[in-house]
């Protein structure tokens, strides 16, 4: 997806159409819960203004992730906007620092390689824990059983061992409590 700067400055404010279909798969081996991927819809426009080209619009696709909690792949869907904007390289550095400042993109050459900052919008949309339902109960840590299906009867509860003596003294307590008669002998 390649945009010509010069093209876009010959047309001086007006909207050049973005329409583009394409493959992000090297998105699903940078992510470890990517399994797969579908094609990305790039719908949007491209405009050359006072020295610098913007492009507006939104991605949309979806891609399968594994369960953060049970492992399991389910589908998730996206719609990002993109606002991303571009200026040419100058000799001037403390211009090229305040771009930087501003999220403006400084480009080497008379075109701009859309694909890279597309991806990195979606990569960014990835949930940092994807869950298929916000009430999974996950995998059970010592039998590995998924508890969504089915229950187990492993003893989960830890104990700090800082405080596993407190405890066994609470223990120690309620054990005397129950052996003692009901009038308190």
């Amino acid at each position: 997806m390649i945009l010509r700067l010069p093209e876009l400055e010959g047309q001086q404010g007006k909207a050049l159409r973005v329409h583009e279909v394409f493959a992000a798969d090297e998105l699903a081996r940078m992510h470890p819960q990517v399994q797969s991927l579908s094609p990305v819809t790039m719908d949007g426009e491209a405009r050359y203004e006072a020295g610098e080209v913007r492009v507006h619009g939104t991605l949309s696709g979806s891609m399968v992730l594994s369960c953060s909690r049970c492992l399991k792949a389910f589908p998730f869907s996206y719609s990002i906007p993109v606002d991303e904007r571009f200026v040419r390289a100058s000799g001037d550095e403390a211009a090229a620092e305040e771009d930087d400042e501003e999220n403006v993109h400084v480009v080497e050459g008379d075109t701009v390689d859309l694909k890279p900052y597309l991806v990195e919008l979606i990569a960014l949309s990835v949930p940092f824990a994807p869950l298929c339902d916000e009430a999974c109960k996950g995998l059970c840590p010592l039998c590995g059983i998924d508890r969504n299906a089915e229950t187990c009867s492993c003893r989960t509860e830890r104990i700090d061992p800082r405080l596993a003596v407190l405890a066994e003294l609470f223990a120690d307590q309620q054990g005397q409590t129950d052996k003692k008669e009901p009038n308190g002998k």
